[in-house]
């Protein structure tokens, strides 16, 4: 995913759009054993982008996706601290807070700094940096 996250940074959306489609096509044709990790990531981030362009339904449709790609990795038992921050993301960009700060908190207890690191710069996090328990959770000042 090279170069995929500064595009959408960069708000660059529609871009950013186009290249998670073919990444995900790409994951589909290829066996590759994080294939289904980052298949979470990527529906979780063109979720983000087709919202930020105001792609309602195509956003839910790929969130949804993130979030049944990750039960679906928990029922296996690969429980790990990546798709659990993928999971939060997915949630707190749909509005969701009680599950995005808990899967947020699961994923920092599994993989401390490199997680609140993350999070303090995470876009999708954004509608969660006034709440007492997010801040709390990553160090950032209580306001």
């Amino acid at each position: 995913m090279v170069g995929v996250q500064p595009r959408a940074a960069q708000d660059r959306h529609a871009e950013a759009v186009e290249h998670f489609h073919r990444e995900i096509a790409f994951l589909q044709r290829v066996d590759h054993a994080l294939r289904n990790r980052i298949l979470i990531e990527l529906h979780q981030r063109l979720g983000s982008a087709y919202l930020r362009l105001g792609h309602a339904a195509e956003s839910a449709a790929a969130l949804t996706l993130a979030l049944e790609g990750f039960e679906a990795r928990l029922r296996l038992g690969a429980d790990e601290p990546f798709s659990r921050y993928y999971a939060a993301c997915a949630y707190a960009v749909r509005g969701d807070m009680e599950p995005a700060l808990a899967y947020l908190e699961r994923a920092i207890r599994m993989r401390r700094r490199f997680t609140i690191a993350r999070a303090r710069i995470e876009p999708e996090f954004d509608a969660l940096r006034g709440e007492r328990r997010f801040q709390q959770l990553v160090g950032e000042p209580v306001r």
